[in-house]
């Protein structure tokens, strides 16, 4: 699940050169299963990566909770 993302924010930089700065996101639960918590870890952090392939500034949920709600 990719969520629509605010703009990127201008910031002041060095020599006052203006960047765009964006964030990206993964979000992961226990899905009640045996899992550690490195596990949920890894799981946030496939999702933070798939935002930043997905274009970076987004936020993507963990898939594994996609299929449980169904």
């Amino acid at each position: 699940l990719l969520l629509p993302s605010p703009p990127p924010v201008q910031v002041r930089g060095f020599g006052n050169e203006a960047r765009s700065v964006t964030a990206s996101f993964g979000v992961a639960m226990p899905t009640g299963v045996t899992e550690t918590e490195r596990d949920v870890i890894v799981a946030a952090d496939h999702a933070r990566y798939a935002a930043k392939n997905s274009g970076r500034n987004g936020v993507v949920f963990d898939s594994r909770h996609l299929a449980m709600s169904t």
